[in-house]
C-alpha cells in the first residue's frame, strides 16, 4: 500500500482496485495420527519406514491421506500395498 505514484495509480482500471483479494483454498488436513493399520505396515516394512520418515511433513501427510481416503477396504490395501512398494523405491507420491 502507498507504493505506487498518482500516475501509475491513474493507468489502473478504477475496478480492479476496488477487488476484494481471492480467498486462499483450504489446506488439506493435517496428519494428526497415522492410522493404526498404516503405522503396522510401515513397522514390519523398515526399508519403508526409514525413508517415510525421511519426507517433510506435507509429503508424509499426502501419503496418509491418499491411502486412508479410500471407500473400500479393498482400495485402502492396494494403495498401502502401492505406498509401501513407491517408499521402497524412494520415490515420492505422484512419481511412480
Amino acid at each position: 500500500a502507498g507504493l505506487m505514484t498518482a500516475a501509475g495509480l491513474a493507468l489502473i482500471d478504477p475496478a480492479l482496485l476496488r477487488r476484494q483479494p481471492i480467498p486462499r483454498p483450504a489446506r488439506p488436513p493435517e496428519v494428526q495420527s497415522i492410522p493404526p493399520y498404516i503405522r503396522a505396515a510401515l513397522k514390519n516394512d523398515q526399508q519403508a519406514a526409514v525413508f517415510f520418515a525421511s519426507l517433510a511433513p506435507s509429503y508424509r501427510r499426502l501419503y496418509v491421506n491418499w491411502v486412508d481416503s479410500a471407500k473400500r477396504e479393498e482400495t485402502k490395501q492396494r494403495r498401502l500395498a502401492e505406498m509401501l512398494a513407491t517408499l521402497r523405491a524412494r520415490r515420492k507420491l505422484g512419481m511412480k
